[in-house]
């Protein structure tokens, strides 16, 4: 599996890393020491988590099987820090879990290396509960691929029960027992947006527009790395492989038309370009919002 560890600081950043290889062995991970501000404290703020984002993506670029048994992000921070976009930063692709502090980092001496030890100690306690939520997750993907609303794409599909879908699972992963939340969250759901079949092995969700989310059958084809590269974001690489934490086939899409028509239009694609497209007829549109044809 693998963990990308944020607010893990400097002054045991080595220890840490120590640690991790000889007690992670068999995972993937990456972190970014968090550095000590002139008022001699470490907070955690949007450029760290963007650097440990950035870390991700470039440790995953040259390790295609570093996804496959799933990913989660583990926080450390102090209590009193207000990072309002913490768990929005990594939404929807990775669950993330925070261990809080009551206290600040001692700086050196005995007391750093107890402290440190300590927090190192749960650390690793809190990445290793979440190995087993994510495979919750990564079964209902596997067992409903072509079922599940799990992988709907949140701005084509642009509804807010979507969102809370994934939201409630997310928060609901971290001391999760067992995989039943998952799929009562999907029930709810369906409740606003029905799976509606089109055959004995596919079927379609349709969104408050009335375009057609047709689940794609055997065709399992294209990703944005077959598209205009140089111009996706680290967000779009990283939406484009898993979500909460579960791998899934970078050629999974759905087949998208206009009430059965062809879908045409101005759209924001996963990297917030606009171009007009023009399905001929349905239009590829996969889960992190990479549109292909048109």
């Amino acid at each position: 599996m693998f963990f990308s560890f944020v607010g893990i600081p400097d002054v045991f950043a080595e220890r840490f890393r120590a640690r991790l290889i000889k007690e992670l062995s068999g995972h993937h991970f990456t972190f970014v020491p968090l550095r000590m501000g002139r008022d001699r404290t470490h907070r955690l703020d949007t450029d760290h988590l963007q650097h440990n984002l950035e870390s991700i993506v470039e440790y995953s670029s040259g390790r295609a099987g570093c996804f496959d048994k799933g990913a989660a992000v583990v926080v450390l921070k102090y209590r009193w820090d207000e990072v309002p976009e913490l768990r929005s930063f990594f939404f929807p692709y990775a669950p993330v879990a925070v261990l809080e502090l009551s206290e600040p980092f001692a700086l050196s001496g005995n007391k750093l290396a107890v402290q440190a030890n300590k927090i190192i100690s749960d650390i690793h306690v809190l990445a290793r509960s979440l190995i087993k939520p994510v495979e919750f997750v990564s079964a209902e993907l596997r067992a409903r691929l072509k079922r599940s609303p799990m992988l709907l794409p949140l701005r084509r599909f642009g509804a807010p029960e979507l969102i809370s879908l994934l939201d409630e699972v997310s928060v609901q992963m971290v001391g999760a027992r067992n995989g039943d939340f998952i799929r009562e969250a999907c029930d709810r759901f369906e409740r606003s947006y029905p799976y509606e079949r089109a055959g004995n092995k596919t079927g379609k969700f349709v969104n408050s527009r009335g375009i057609d989310f047709s689940m794609p059958g055997r065709a399992l084809h294209g990703n944005l790395w077959e598209g205009e590269r140089k111009d996706h974001t680290k967000f779009c690489v990283i939406n484009s492989r898993i979500r909460l934490g579960a791998p899934y086939d970078g050629g999974f899409h759905f087949d998208c038309t206009a009430s059965g028509e062809r879908y045409t239009g101005d759209l924001d694609n996963c990297h917030d370009a606009r171009r007009r497209y023009r399905g001929h007829p349905h239009l590829n549109v996969y889960p992190n919002d990479y549109i292909r044809g048109g």
